[in-house]
């Protein structure tokens, strides 16, 4: 193809180039050393060297490599031209001219192939105007120039062809090799961001293992602080039981104290109705006093029941007596259980009272 971008194996055909020149010009001037001696052979031995720097400035000269290209195929084609003129014809001359179409065609680039056909075509034609004979030898007709210009022009059309059909090949390598380059630059690129996102990821596991370390910190202390609560609140829960037990032993004792008091209440009673009737029989002795003389008997029988009712008040007394005693004593029970109880006993502290 005319447009294959060629720099990517242009310095290699270049320095291939080079090496085949130099070859050419050892295969040129070392059998004409060898057969003519050193002493005729020193123009041939200058052109060789002059043409071997041409190359040389050629390869190394900063010049495009459309000129360059070119410039390699042109030199040994125009010293193999300036060699029909000089000694003649030689078929190893016509081989010499064929290996420098290759080194154009090797270059896999239309036009550079074109350019130099080009000047084969000049030099071809313009040697057999002037020189038939060195060109094509003894049989120097034009039958066998134009079989001989056809065998050129039929192998520049071949390789025009191998050309055009390699620079496609060439052309689609360096897509192929354009769409790696692609590829394995994403590749880098999602390989580079793949180690940026292991590397945050992996500072952000470390900040959750540091998270999770502050949590089993704050666990392990929300844990002790459950435990002291909960040890607080059966420390209150004992209290509170153990306070239920005061209170219902309380209970059991005021109930009792209530039971004592509503009998006390009732002897009280019955005293009053003892009193009451003690008072009427004193208004009967009263009234009766006027009697007295008329009957001691009865007074002194009136005087023996009064006694023995005051007697049996003296009982009631004492029995009341001892009904005070105990409710003092139960008393004194629900205070000191105040006391015990604190706070929470201010209720019994007020029943004691």
């Amino acid at each position: 193809m005319d447009n294959v971008h060629f720099t990517f194996n242009s310095q290699k055909v270049h320095k291939l180039n080079l090496k085949i020149t130099c070859f050419m010009v050892a295969l040129i001037v070392i059998p004409l050393i060898v057969s003519r001696g050193f002493g005729e052979s020193k123009m041939y031995i200058i052109a060789g060297f002059s043409v071997l720097g041409c190359a040389f400035l050629n390869y190394f000269l900063k010049l495009p490599d459309m000129v360059k290209a070119v410039l390699f195929s042109a030199l040994p084609g125009t010293v193999t031209y300036a060699l029909f003129f000089l000694d003649g014809f030689a078929l190893n001359k016509h081989y010499f001219m064929f290996i420098s179409i290759v080194m154009a065609a090797i270059y896999f680039n239309r036009k550079i192939l074109i350019t130099y056909g080009i000047l084969v075509q000049f030099f071809v034609v313009s040697l057999y105007i002037i020189a038939p004979d060195k060109l094509l030898g003894e049989n120097n007709t034009f039958i066998i120039f134009i079989i001989q210009f056809f065998v050129y022009n039929g192998i520049l059309y071949m390789l025009n062809k191998l050309n055009q059909w390699g620079g496609e090949l060439v052309s689609d390598s360096q897509e192929r090799e354009q769409e790696s380059n692609r590829l394995l630059q994403e590749a880098k690129q999602l390989v580079h961001k793949i180690e940026q996102s292991a590397h945050t990821l992996g500072a952000e596991t470390d900040d959750v293992k540091a998270t999770s370390n502050s949590l089993s910190a704050v666990s392990e202390t929300i844990l002790k602080s459950t435990q002291q609560i909960a040890q607080s609140i059966q420390n209150e829960t004992d209290s509170i039981l153990m306070m239920n037990n005061v209170m219902h032993d309380s209970k059991s004792e005021l109930s009792e104290t209530v039971y004592l008091s509503q009998e006390a209440m009732q002897l009280s009673q019955q005293v009053n109705e003892e009193i009451s009737k003690s008072a009427q029989k004193v208004d009967q002795v009263t009234k009766q006093m006027d009697e007295l003389s008329n009957s001691m008997n009865l007074t002194v029988s009136t005087m023996d029941d009064l006694q023995n009712s005051l007697q049996m008040v003296n009982e009631f007394l004492g029995s009341i007596k001892n009904i005070a005693d105990q409710t003092n004593l139960l008393a004194l029970n629900a205070a000191i259980e105040a006391a015990r109880a604190g706070e929470h006993g201010k209720g019994f502290a007020v029943v004691a009272e």
